[in-house]
């Protein structure tokens, strides 16, 4: 006997869904972190300018913009 699609279907969904909310979670643990460590490099400093430029360039034509408390 065999199951239908459908369920085959749902029964993989149910088993990634854990999966992909712990992914979500971990992500947004690390961008806390990447943030954390850009606002510690001191404002208006060329390290701060590099990485800003540097990752820009990475993720273009996307842009992701960061101030921190001292900008």
């Amino acid at each position: 006997m065999t199951l239908p699609r459908w369920f085959n279907m749902l029964l993989i969904l149910m088993m990634l869904t854990p999966l992909l909310t712990g992914c979500a979670a971990t992500a947004s643990k690390a961008a806390s972190f990447a943030v954390s460590s850009y606002c510690k490099i001191p404002g208006g400093t060329i390290g701060r300018t590099g990485i800003r430029k540097a990752f820009n360039k990475s993720v273009h034509p996307h842009q992701v913009v960061v101030t921190c408390a001292d900008d």
